[in-house]
Formats: C-alpha cells, sequence, structure tokens
C-alpha cells in the first residue's frame, strides 16, 4: 500500500465513475453521510452490505452484485472513493468530522486496488491502521 500527500488544489476529477462506497455504518448515520456527499457534489454513494465485501471495488462501484458470499470478519467502517479530486477527498476528510460521527477507514480507489476483494483492502487498511497506532504509541514511549 502506498500513501501519497493529497494536494487540495487539485480540482480535476479521475477517469471514471464519481462515487463512494459506504461500509458498516446503521442506515442513519448512512443517510447523514449521504446528505453530506450530495451537499459536498460526489455523484453517488453506495452502501455496500456484508453479503457484498467479497466483490472486487471494481464490481462494486459499477454495480454488479453477483455474490452472495459473507466475510463476517469485517467490523470496521469504511469510506472508499473512486474517482474524486484530491479537493473534493481532501474537503470530504476535513469535514467529516462535523456529522459527530465514528471516524472511518479512508481509502481511493487506484488501478491495483480495483481488482481486490472489498474484504481485502479493509483487512489491509486494518493493519495498517494498527501498525501506524504502535508506531505513535512507541514514540510517545521515547
Amino acid at each position: 500500500m502506498s500513501f501519497e500527500r493529497i494536494n487540495d488544489e487539485i480540482t480535476e476529477r479521475p477517469e471514471g465513475k464519481n462515487c463512494i462506497l459506504v461500509y458498516g455504518y446503521n442506515d442513519n448515520e448512512f443517510e447523514k453521510i449521504s446528505s453530506y456527499t450530495k451537499k459536498i457534489g460526489i455523484d453517488k454513494i453506495l452502501k455496500i452490505e456484508s453479503q457484498e465485501v467479497t466483490l472486487t471495488l471494481e464490481d462494486l462501484v459499477n454495480e454488479i452484485k453477483n455474490n452472495n458470499d459473507v466475510d463476517k470478519g469485517i467490523e470496521e467502517k469504511a469510506i472508499i472513493f473512486n474517482a474524486v479530486s484530491d479537493s473534493e477527498l481532501h474537503n470530504f476528510v476535513q469535514e467529516f468530522k462535523t456529522l459527530n460521527l465514528n471516524r472511518p477507514l479512508f481509502a481511493a480507489v487506484t488501478e491495483t486496488s480495483k481488482k481486490w476483494k472489498f474484504s481485502d483492502l479493509i483487512k489491509e487498511l486494518m493493519a495498517e491502521k494498527k501498525a501506524f497506532e504502535e508506531r505513535r504509541k512507541n514514540k510517545t514511549k521515547k
């Protein structure tokens, strides 16, 4: 997994369907996120259900839902961005706290990750989160 600094001055959207994938939120929370998403101009919000997490990000973005496998091992909340500008992503993440919802795992679909299963991406993000927390904890001990 690689990290790139977001340049909040880039307003051009990458090619593809402008949307976000939302996982792990209840209906009320999803509605809050949906309203917020419309307000900031992201075209579509897709709610990912537990029986869809074994689909690839590409299939989810294209709304091809032909799978009924369930991965019960994912309890994290996640918001995955597809074809959003750096500016939109930056603003979304910065202002998300105003919704008073638990902060999710955030990621963007890439050429590499679009072939991944949603569940694999979330597990990778969870492992990275844990590694960052360990590093932060070790730095504060010094």
